[in-house]
């Protein structure tokens, strides 16, 4: 079972789902992009009812979590998918195993008032993408 999004779909990948004859689900404006007759495209209702038989669920891109999270909220695989995006909550989650990797969460509205002298790490050890502060 795979989500697509359209913007992220090699020929390959599509060869594989139509010989495979994997349930797919449509995501976005496809447009003229999909115009085999081989896919086995499904409605999200189908498509997320036979997730619920055990079947693995894949995507092509981070949007196929938005859907999943609205179609089985409670899931395995969308409570997972949600935690593993959340770089912070991964970051914390795994800290006893790293103590001396240093991070810090950071709201977008903190970073103009950021001092970079109590930043512990180097950001960037290129000068050429130094960003100007």
């Amino acid at each position: 079972m795979i989500i697509l999004n359209e913007s992220i779909v090699s020929p390959i990948l599509l060869k594989v789902l139509e010989d495979k004859q994997i349930p797919v689900l449509e995501q976005g404006q496809w447009g003229d992009r999909l115009t085999s007759e081989k896919l086995n495209i499904q409605k999200a209702t189908e498509f997320f009812k036979s997730m619920e038989m055990d079947k693995r669920i894949l995507t092509n891109s981070e949007n196929g979590i938005t859907l999943l999270g609205h179609f089985q909220p409670n899931s395995n695989e969308y409570i997972w998918s949600k935690l593993l995006k959340d770089k912070s909550q991964v970051r914390n989650l795994t800290k006893s195993l790293y103590p001396d990797f240093y991070f810090q969460d950071f709201d977008l509205s903190m970073i103009s008032e950021l001092d970079k002298n109590q930043i512990h790490f180097r950001l960037l050890s290129n000068p050429i993408l130094a960003i100007p502060v």
